[in-house]
């Protein structure tokens, strides 16, 4: 046990940090903690002050400063810091020279050991799929993209399309153009094990932690669904440690953009999206989006891949809550948990403004969980009627 856990009101202290975390806005805790693991690699000690400084830097805010204290305690939770008793003043105005906490950087001793894997310099494998539906437990694969990207910045990949046994939807077959002549390669692909012998092969450079796996919402979906379609199989597949969701990254450091879906961040960044919804099209895409984004993150392997994973189980929570209908929000100036909608033409919308038709369209959706049903029903009490 640390001296600081020690202290009289440790546990009324610990309390309060774990509020002060829930409440805390995931985009912001994201970037924030990837600085912490960055200025840890660099310095031996480290405050607050110096994170809230390299915060600045990226133009992010919070509307609790006391969020930096769970970050804090997380990251020491991660062993990337250590509390130490020392105490410095703070040189933040705002602060009035309130005492800070000095913490010991533990990443700062290793660096003299061995050199810190810059995943800049790596290769990146992007991954896409394309599939039935949008439950996990049911949907099937039609389609995967491998696409890589050379540390020189050169592109190369291919997809295949994968037997799905099931129909495609006809809403899906309009929506996404697929033509007659897909449609017979579809259902005359090889079955998903071909395809799976063929995405084992090609991480195993980000399993050897010599390549970053990449994809655009690939923690809350491409990954959890490859890993139902191996179980299918009798196999066990699991998310690699070097992986980066490229969303949650979009999330946390563009956090003002009004739609974060893969075709406005293409837009944000002037990338070209290519054919939307074509699985190797996505992927070349995702690596644009993150070629524009690479300049302004951490470039530590660690830090990028422990950071999104940390933000994306949050994301992860609300899917297992509210399937793909919802997702929570924490209005730290309302001090309340807000519901967004989170699909089809009201995409963003907090769901207390969403009108009365769209909430009777939503509680007649088959995929509406239990939970989601009772968030409609008591939205629809309060619903404008026009």
């Amino acid at each position: 046990m640390t001296a600081a856990a020690e202290l009289p009101g440790a546990a009324e202290r610990d309390a309060a940090i774990d509020q002060v975390r829930e409440a805390a806005e995931a985009d912001f805790y994201t970037a924030a903690l990837a600085v912490v693991c960055e200025l840890a690699t660099r310095a031996p000690t480290l405050t607050t002050d110096d994170v809230w400084a390299a915060m600045q830097q990226l133009t992010a805010t919070a509307h609790e400063p006391r969020v930096l204290g769970a970050i804090m305690r997380d990251a020491a939770q991660y062993a990337w810091i250590a509390a130490t008793d020392q105490f410095v003043a703070s040189t933040r105005p705002a602060c009035h020279r309130r005492p800070l906490r000095v913490w010991n950087s533990n990443l700062y001793g290793m660096i003299k050991e061995k050199i810190v894997k810059d995943w800049t310099t790596m290769p990146w494998i992007a991954i896409d799929t394309e599939t039935t539906g949008l439950d996990l437990t049911t949907t099937k694969i039609y389609e995967l993209a491998i696409v890589r990207r050379e540390p020189d910045g050169k592109v190369s990949g291919e997809s295949m399309w994968i037997n799905p046994v099931i129909p495609i939807p006809d809403e899906l077959i309009r929506k996404f153009h697929r033509t007659q002549a897909q449609l017979a390669e579809i259902y005359a692909a090889p079955p998903f094990q071909i395809a799976y012998w063929w995405l084992q092969s090609a991480l195993e450079p980000v399993l050897a932690g010599e390549a970053l796996l990449i994809a655009y919402n690939g923690d809350a979906y491409d990954l959890p669904l490859i890993t139902e379609e191996a179980k299918r199989i009798g196999s066990d597949f699991k998310r690699p440690a070097y992986t980066a969701d490229v969303l949650t990254l979009v999330r946390a450091f563009r956090p003002n953009l009004p739609k974060k879906n893969l075709g406005a961040a293409c837009a944000h960044f002037n990338v070209a999206p290519g054919t939307a919804h074509r699985a190797e099209d996505d992927c070349r895409a995702t690596i644009g989006v993150l070629e524009k984004l690479a300049p302004e993150l951490p470039h530590d392997l660690d830090a990028i891949t422990a950071s999104t994973l940390s933000a994306g189980a949050r994301h992860q929570s609300d899917s297992r809550r509210f399937g793909y209908m919802l997702r929570s929000y924490s209005d730290t100036r309302e001090h309340r948990e807000r519901l967004i909608i989170n699909y089809g033409s009201k995409m963003g919308c907090p769901l207390d403004k969403a009108p009365l038709w769209w909430i009777d369209e939503a509680l007649n959706n088959p995929k509406c969980t239990e939970e989601t049903r009772r968030a409609l029903q008591s939205a629809r009490l309060r619903a404008p009627r026009s």
